[in-house]
Formats: C-alpha cells, structure tokens, sequence
C-alpha cells in the first residue's frame, strides 16, 4: 500500500508516527525472538564427562535453520570476551532445519583427553536467514545465542575472588573484582545491606557478568551506591549468595 501525503505533516505528526513504527518494529522483533529457544542456556562438563547435550526448539509457525559453532573463550585484561574458533569440542550435528513446532537435541563431544584445570568455551548458535525467491525488502530479524561451555568443571564451582572499589576520575566509582582463583565465577545480582530498619540497596540487578580465572570484571556505580561503602556489600556469586570481601590494594598480576 502507498500513502500519498500531499501537505507537510506537521512536527507533532511525524513523532507519532516515528513512535508507531518505533513500537511495530519491536513488537516484530519480540514476535520473532519468541521462535527460537534454546535449553539449557550453559553447560558444565566434568572431568570424566566425555560430552554433554541442549536441546534447540523451534516455536514459530515456519521452519528455521540453524547453526552451531565452537570458541574458545578467554577475556582480556579489562574483562572483554575474546573468542577464538577452536576444535576443542564438536558439535553434532553442526547444522540443523528446524521444522515449525519441533526441536533437536545436538551432542557437544570433547575432542581431546581432560585436563586438570577448568576449561571455558562457547558455543555460538545462529538462526540463518530463510532463504527467498523474490528479494525482501528492510531487515530480516534473525537471532544468536552465545553458550556458555565449562570444561573440567567441579559440581560447585568456588571461585577465589577479591573486591576493590576503583576511582574512576572526575568523582566516580567503579567496582571491580578480580578472580584469583582457578574456576570461573558467574555474578549475578549485587546489593548493600544498609542496617537495621532499612531496605537494602540495589547495586546490579540480573546477571552483571562472568569472571574468568585470573580476569577482572569492573561495574561502575552509581553516586548512591559509591557513597555506601560501609554498608555490606553482596552479591549471588554462581547461583550462591556470598558476602563480598574488599581489599584497598589490586592482587599482583
């Protein structure tokens, strides 16, 4: 369908209209998310695991193709994912047409004999673009999934971790803490405990990110949460609540 507009619209006009789009475009994208589903969303392998599984689903009304490709997964000295393919792991099968309403198991299998120290990969998973006979016009909406995979992993994972609050310049806090330990750490939600009679204080709400051994990971704070240091500080630490233990100077390197 065409629009003829013959007059300019005027400014209040076109801000709605931009919203109206706005709103349609993610309504799709939402729409489209809800297609592919993947379970579950990380996978540990313990030592004498030879492979591992999850389980892609398709919830839309048309097929999908899917692929699934192995990194390994390492972090820079500021915390930044660093992703190398890697044939450490194989994934099968390593592509898949999903039909509408079916799902696929896929088999992660090592690929060389385990180590001793805890291994961190990822499986990276695209939905492929569907394929057309006639060309389409604006953005075709697909999605990925990042997997998290742990080799040589214990049942509990316990990370050593050390706390710092970190000035930023011009007034600002970050905090930061530093793995120490061999194993990775997953933090999620950070919070202060203010006292008696007073409601705690939310500092990260959801997952604020992974630690990886010998890494760090840096969160800025808010001016409200900067000014409670004296407070104590928790955080669910590897799906465990743990209360967080600072130090004034950064481990050695």
């Amino acid at each position: 369908m065409r629009l003829s507009v013959p007059l300019p619209v005027p400014l209040s006009v076109r801000w709605l209209l931009a919203l109206w789009l706005a709103a349609s475009v993610f309504a799709a994208s939402g729409a489209h998310a809800a297609s592919l589903q993947i379970s579950p969303i990380s996978l540990s392998l313990q030592t004498q695991q030879r492979a591992g599984a999850f389980t892609l689903g398709n919830l839309g009304s048309a097929p999908l193709t899917a692929q699934v490709r192995v990194f390994r997964w390492e972090q820079d000295d500021k915390g930044a994912d660093v992703l190398t393919p890697s044939d450490a792991l194989v994934v099968s099968p390593p592509m898949v047409k999903l039909e509408a309403h079916s799902e696929q198991q896929f088999r992660v299998i090592r690929t060389q004999p385990a180590g001793a120290l805890e291994e961190s990969y990822r499986l990276i998973v695209d939905e492929l673009p569907a394929p057309s006979d006639t060309p389409r016009k604006g953005l075709q909406l697909v999605l990925r999934y990042s997997v998290p995979v742990f080799l040589n992993s214990s049942e509990n994972p316990q990370p050593t971790l050390l706390w710092q609050f970190e000035p930023q310049g011009k007034g600002k806090t970050a905090l930061v803490v530093h793995n120490t330990g061999t194993v990775r750490a997953q933090i999620g939600r950070v919070w202060v405990e203010r006292g008696a009679g007073k409601e705690p204080q939310p500092v990260n709400e959801g997952l604020a990110g992974y630690v990886l051994p010998g890494k760090r990971l840096l969160k800025p704070l808010s001016p409200l949460a900067a000014s409670l240091r004296a407070g104590v500080w928790k955080a669910v630490i590897n799906g465990r609540e743990m209360q967080l233990d600072f130090v004034t100077v950064p481990p050695a390197p």
